[in-house]
């Protein structure tokens, strides 16, 4: 019995070892699986398409080339860009067939969709950008505009249509990274309805939360200095006597007697902000319409 209970003891540091290097071999393996998963999930994500070249006006290594810039632009902002191209529309103008491919498509990041496609329409020979969501913010009318009338528009010129998507792409992510610009509105062309995008900055709100802090702690001190009766009881009595004495209401019979009326109505016109999708329109301005599903879309276009 004892010589047993002494080959347990001796064999009890080896069972502690063995047991150590499982828990690390266990411990290993799903680091190493929880790894693959996530790296598979976001090579997934890098590899969802979105070229679709149905047109066939692009190479097969600028359609490469461009679902990788695709890819990472739409990574690094949260948003999703698309490139697509058709030879027919169906009898859809080229803002209704990319309105309606994005929508179908299921395009677009978020419960707002946010992100946007650039459409190349071989049948009516327009390229058009249509946005959505947060990307209606960032690509403002005149943002798109700058877009358009850039390297883009000398691409599409001159048949380059690959190098034109490539174009839009970057400027689109250059403008992404500059941010939402300030005095950003959207108006509704259909409503006339204007939503402003208002921000605060974080110096805004330190200084308003130091100004608020002040303002309370004066009104504090000066409610507490002009109630403190501390130094004397007997003035605290007699003021409290004072007040009371004085105490008292009278009720006098009073009535409104109407002198005079004078009415004045005058018409106040309502007034927009000038300009357009397609030029002369304000900085910040974003001007958005409805698609056949009610959807707000943002966008401009061309003709090539």
């Amino acid at each position: 019995m004892r010589n047993r209970q002494t080959a347990l003891t001796e064999k009890w540091p080896e069972r502690v070892v063995s047991a150590a290097v499982w828990v690390m071999i266990l411990v290993m393996t799903l680091g190493i699986t929880a790894f693959a998963g996530s790296a598979s999930g976001k090579k997934k994500t890098l590899l969802k398409q979105r070229v679709y070249d149905m047109a066939g006006i692009f190479s097969q290594a600028e359609e490469e080339r461009l679902e990788d810039i695709a890819a990472q632009v739409s990574e690094e902002s949260g948003m999703e860009l698309v490139i697509a191209s058709t030879e027919k529309t169906g009898g859809k103008t080229t803002e209704e067939y990319a309105d309606d491919f994005y929508e179908q498509g299921g395009f677009g990041t978020g419960k707002d969709h946010s992100g946007a496609v650039f459409l190349i329409d071989m049948e009516n020979r327009y390229y058009w950008i249509s946005t959505e969501g947060r990307m209606t913010r960032y690509l403002t009318d005149s943002r798109i505009e700058s877009v358009l009338d850039g390297d883009v528009a000398e691409y599409m010129a001159d048949g380059r249509y690959g190098a034109a998507a490539e174009a839009f792409l970057k400027d689109t992510g250059s403008w992404i990274r500059k941010g939402i610009p300030g005095g950003q509105y959207i108006y509704d062309e259909e409503t006339g309805k204007i939503s402003v995008y208002r921000r605060i900055t974080w110096y805004e709100g330190l200084f308003a939360f130091a100004v608020a802090c002040g303002a309370g702690l004066l009104a504090c001190r000066g409610v507490i200095k002009e109630y403190d009766l501390k130094e004397d009881p007997r003035a605290r009595r007699n003021q409290d006597l004072a007040y009371r004495a004085e105490a008292a209401y009278v009720l006098r019979p009073f009535t409104d007697q109407l002198i005079d009326q004078k009415v004045i109505r005058q018409a106040i016109p309502r007034s927009h902000p000038s300009g357009g999708r397609t030029g002369g329109s304000r900085p910040g301005r974003t001007t958005v319409h409805r698609s056949g599903s009610g959807r707000r879309h943002g966008g401009g276009g061309r003709r090539f």
